[in-house]
């Protein structure tokens, strides 16, 4: 379990997808981050941005905006369900993304930062 903030791909809204030099940049415009430590927990959107390290692969089809309907991030092979935020790694990671339109993007790479940017708005309480 997560302790802390962390980004849930599901439902979390991508405003760009694009190479940078030798890294593959992924902005997210309202990322869902879930917030522990308030109690209860919550949830909140936050701008962030997820910057794949020194890229060995990258697949994008057109109309990787938008809203997610799905998104696995897998380091050293072990599937992580949330990523922390601010999260950094560095060691192989493969992290894929399926669009609601349909569209998917895949990228291999050897490290990510995920961190972000300005304030988080809330969004729920996380309640059972």
């Amino acid at each position: 379990m997560i302790s802390g903030d962390a980004l849930e791909f599901h439902d979390s809204e991508v405003a760009e997808v694009g190479l940078c030099g030798r890294d593959v940049v992924v902005r997210f415009s309202a990322g869902y981050v879930h917030r522990t430590g308030t109690g209860e927990g919550a949830g909140f959107l936050q701008s962030l941005e997820l910057v794949c390290l020194d890229v060995d692969d990258w697949s994008q089809e057109s109309g990787c905006v938008g809203r997610l309907s799905d998104g696995t991030l897998q380091i050293d092979g072990e599937r992580l369900a949330m990523v922390p935020v601010p999260w950094e790694a560095h060691a192989p990671t493969m992290l894929s993304l399926t669009f609601a339109n349909g569209a998917a993007c895949e990228v291999r790479s050897r490290g990510m930062r995920l961190q972000p940017v300005g304030e988080a708005r809330f969004v729920e309480w996380l309640r059972c």
